[in-house]
């Protein structure tokens, strides 16, 4: 069965992330019907899988047992607009307020009870974690590391903001207005594309860099690099601002992040596209559970 045909909308109470933007005219894209279900939510963010448990974010942190019908609400007091959990069942949260002005919350309970690890100062676009259980965090043009989950931080700062992050094995990438690359777990970074502002960086299972740039930081693109940015091909020409893998497939989203988003899907072996779906909100995130994808929206999710 083609990966497309079984994507399914969840039963209600599913939330899921909100991040980037873009419109589409492709090479090579067919289309492939399927139904898709809406189901409205207050305010949606990013989901978490824990073993058999699914973590969100709606205006505090949100549970569900079984695989999304249903939700429970176990923290409502923060401002909550991302969330991450470590190897070790640690949560942490981005949390905002209406000036930029950020801080990072930690919960060692499965979200119950927070405390403050990194106090409020810039806009915080992520917190992520690598393959050795380390903290990163983007703080205006500064990037924090923590190796102790947040005890204590080690910063570099870059002459612009940090935008994203991602990690794979010893290697990891960054997104300023350049993008850099590490070799060696953040500790030493290079410069391997300039002026460039892509909206999402990702490292498939191969270890190939994905860089995606929608309209915002024209013209959009997306592109990939096999040899560590040496060189890089053109996979899709078009405003481009999510970007998601599942085994060998790739799902790039396209148009705007706050009011329009198609998914297509190809192969990390080829260069065709099928159009997946086409959304009136934005798309925030795509998280793969058994036979089903969940797509989040700044509305809902499907």
């Amino acid at each position: 069965m083609d990966r497309c045909s079984f994507i399914h909308l969840l039963p209600p109470g599913l939330i899921l992330i909100l991040v980037f933007c873009l419109v589409i005219s492709v090479p090579e894209i067919h289309t492939q019907s399927m139904n898709w279900d809406y189901f409205s939510i207050g305010g949606t963010s990013n989901i978490h899988r824990e073993n058999d448990i699914l973590y969100g974010v709606s205006n505090g942190i949100i549970k569900s047992i079984d695989n999304g019908k249903t939700w429970t609400k176990i923290f409502s007091s923060y401002n909550f607009n991302y969330l991450t959990i470590d190897k070790t069942g640690n949560f942490y949260a981005i949390d905002e307020n209406q000036n930029y002005s950020d801080r990072i919350v930690k919960s060692t309970d499965k979200g119950i009870t927070w405390q403050e690890i990194l106090p409020y100062s810039s806009y915080i676009p992520f917190i992520e974690v690598d393959s050795l259980n380390s903290i990163w965090a983007g703080v205006g043009n500064i990037l924090y590391h923590s190796s102790n989950s947040g005890s204590t931080w080690v910063t570099k700062t870059f002459s612009t903001q940090c935008r994203a992050i991602a990690f794979y094995g010893s290697k990891a990438i960054l997104n300023t207005d350049d993008l850099y690359l590490s070799s060696d777990y953040g500790n030493n970074w290079s410069v391997i594309v300039t002026n460039q502002e892509f909206r999402a960086i990702r490292f498939d299972k191969n270890g190939s860099i994905y860089c995606a740039r929608d309209y915002y930081y024209t013209p959009g693109v997306l592109i990939r690099s096999v040899n560590n940015g040496i060189s890089w091909d053109t996979l899709l020409n078009t405003n481009t601002y999510g970007l998601y893998f599942h085994g060998d497939s790739i799902y790039a989203v396209t148009g705007s992040p706050y009011t329009s988003g198609d998914i297509y899907i190809s192969t990390i072996s080829d260069t065709n596209w099928k159009l997946c779906g086409g959304f009136s909100d934005g798309v925030t995130s795509m998280e793969f559970i058994g036979p089903y994808i969940l797509v989040g929206s700044t509305h809902g999710y499907y």
